[in-house]
């Protein structure tokens, strides 16, 4: 099973309260982003799913962890925090040569509000000096580039800082709508009530008190970009760090978190984006895209053809059609993708 976001969800299931509260979240989003619930109505429909298939869908995944937990009912035992840290240092070990995986964690949380360098190739016939200049540039703009990074080139290789960064104190990752940091603290800090995070527009602060009442600076810096402060949140992880989750404001992949901080290569991170995440109509154009190839490799009509399909067989059983009373043919018609229409010979 994978585990990699236990983190994420514990924090909604402690926040939430209830199991059926959080799968209330669970549905709910899949009700907001996805076309789950949405019904396939006739075939020119392009997204959705025929009545009682997503019902299947729940059920389907339902019975897999059932019969699971059927055969092995020691793997539902909550794990003890001994096993959780073996864990987390195994999974970090095979991250480096496996697809990143976030560490399976079973902690109390306290929930609070929420340049790349490339030269240019070099001709054939330049001259001796040209070729000279060309060597000092390309190493000039290498240089620069190792400086600006300032982190190894695989943005993949550890969940805590996918697409982002690891820094002596804190590590941060990053999609295309927010960013999570994560802050270390000490060992004896264990309660979330200790902690204090500020969240501005272009600034975050993150305190602590001790034993003896003194407050104790984490982070107090200058974000790179600006964030929807009202829809941050941070959580504490007992002893390890304080997960902050920043909501960015504009939609772009961030070189750095804070101004003063070393900024990665943006052009090497992992740029793809769930399609969750893209807007109703966006889906809607790439589930017609994807339904087009599906029926362009089975040599079926395209969605344009189709509805072109529609209205000329509409128009072949009108009154005064020549063709009224004989079986409809598409084949008789060709419709490129501008709707332009032809009649085959």
């Amino acid at each position: 099973m994978d585990a990699k976001y236990d983190h994420s969800l514990m924090g909604i299931l402690q926040q939430e309260g209830q199991l059926g509260s959080f799968l209330d979240v669970i549905m709910g989003f899949l009700y907001r982003r996805t076309d789950f619930y949405h019904l396939l109505r006739d075939k020119n429909d392009t997204k959705g799913f025929p009545p009682g298939m997503a019902l299947n869908i729940l059920l389907k995944s339902y019975r897999q962890f059932e019969d699971m937990a059927k055969k092995d009912p020691e793997k539902m035992m909550i794990q003890s925090d001994a096993d959780i840290k073996k864990q987390e240092c195994e999974e970090k070990r095979t991250s480096k040569a496996e697809s990143p995986k976030k560490a399976s964690s079973k902690t109390n949380i306290t929930v609070g509000q929420k340049s790349e360098a490339n030269s240019q190739q070099t001709k054939q016939h330049k001259t001796s000096s040209e070729l000279s200049t060309s060597e000092k540039e390309k190493k000039t703009e290498e240089s620069s580039s190792k400086n600006d990074s300032n982190v190894p080139s695989n943005y993949q290789a550890d969940s805590e800082c996918y697409n982002g960064a690891e820094r002596d104190t804190y590590s941060w990752s990053q999609s295309i709508t927010d960013c999570d940091l994560r802050v270390k603290v000490p060992k004896d800090l264990v309660k979330g009530k200790q902690v204090k995070v500020v969240f501005n527009k272009k600034h975050l602060k993150i305190s602590y008190k001790d034993d003896n009442g003194e407050e104790n600076i984490l982070v107090d810096d200058d974000l790179m970009w600006e964030i929807h402060k009202e829809e941050c949140m941070w959580s504490l992880i007992p002893g390890e760090h304080v997960h902050i989750s920043l909501e960015k404001v504009q939609e772009r992949w961030w070189e750095a978190v804070f101004v003063n901080e070393p900024k990665i290569n943006v052009r090497e991170i992992d740029c793809s984006r769930p399609m969750s995440d893209l807007k109703e109509d966006e889906q809607m154009k790439l589930h017609e895209l994807m339904h087009n190839e599906r029926q362009k490799r089975l040599g079926l009509p395209q969605s344009h053809e189709e509805k072109a399909h529609d209205m000329l067989k509409q128009a072949w059983h009108a009154e005064g059609s020549p063709f009224k009373g004989q079986e409809f043919d598409p084949s008789k018609f060709k419709i490129d993708p501008s709707g332009v229409l032809t009649m085959n010979q």
